[in-house]
C-alpha cells in the first residue's frame, strides 16, 4: 500500500508503483525524467509501467519524461485511487487497516497468484487458481466466513 502526496519522480515512483493498491492524492504526480538528464529509468520502473500501463504509455513516459497527473496515472492504470488531498491518509489507512484484519492467507496467495498471471498462459493461471483455492479452502478463516454468513454477522478473520 502506497501513499502518494506529491510528486514521485524516477525510482520514487518505482517505489510507490510497487506496491499492491497506490493511492493517490489529486495534486500528485508520477514523472519518469530519466531522459531529460540523459539516464534511463530503473528500479524497476520500465517493468511496472510497461505491464501496468502497457507499451505505448511506459515508452510515452520514458522518452518524453513528462509529469502525469494523478487522474491521467489512474486512467492509465497506474494507480488504483484518486481522492482529494485533505483525505488522502485517511483513505490510505481505511486501505491499510481493512487488509490487516482482512483473510491474511487468502490475502498472501491473490498476492501470488496475480504476480504469477502476469507471465503465465491461462492454463497454468488456471491450475494455480484451483490449487490456491483448495488451500484457502482449508483455513479457519474460510470455515469462519461461512459461519459468519449463515449467522448474518461480520467474520473476524484471524490469519489460519
Amino acid at each position: 500500500m502506497s501513499a502518494l502526496n506529491g510528486p514521485a519522480v524516477g525510482a520514487g515512483m518505482a517505489l510507490a508503483l510497487a506496491a499492491d493498491i497506490v493511492v493517490m492524492a489529486h495534486s500528485a504526480y508520477l514523472q519518469l525524467a530519466f531522459a531529460n538528464i540523459g539516464l534511463v529509468p530503473d528500479a524497476g520502473a520500465t517493468w511496472l509501467v510497461a505491464k501496468s500501463a502497457g507499451r505505448a504509455k511506459a515508452l510515452e513516459m520514458a522518452l518524453l519524461g513528462e509529469a502525469m497527473s494523478a487522474q491521467e496515472a489512474k486512467d492509465a492504470g497506474l494507480v488504483a485511487r484518486v481522492v482529494g488531498d485533505g483525505a488522502l491518509m485517511d483513505e490510505a489507512f481505511g486501505i491499510a487497516c481493512r487488509l490487516a484484519r482482512g483473510p491474511t492467507v487468502a490475502i498472501g496467495l491473490i498476492r501470488k497468484q496475480v504476480a504469477a498471471a502476469l507471465n503465465a498462459s491461462l492454463v497454468e493461471t488456471m491450475a494455480l487458481e484451483a490449487a490456491n483455492q483448495t488451500r484457502a479452502g482449508r483455513t479457519e478463516d474460510f470455515r469462519e466466513a461461512v459461519a459468519a454468513f449463515r449467522d448474518k454477522r461480520a467474520p473476524e478473520f484471524r490469519g489460519r
